[in-house]
């Protein structure tokens, strides 16, 4: 959880200081997936085990 609030405000305060946007219009969301949802392509999903 640290980690993912540290990542939310380097991308706010990146957003704000190379942009000008205010901090508080920056809004995150984060959609977790299983892994085994994953293609990297050729239709494999490489996480799945046979």
């Amino acid at each position: 959880m640290e980690i993912k609030q540290a990542s939310y405000k380097a991308v706010a305060d990146g957003l704000h200081e190379r942009l000008k946007l205010r901090r508080e219009d920056v809004f995150i969301n984060l959609v977790e997936v299983k892994k085994e949802t994953w293609s990297f392509g050729n239709g494999i999903a490489q996480y799945v085990q046979p």
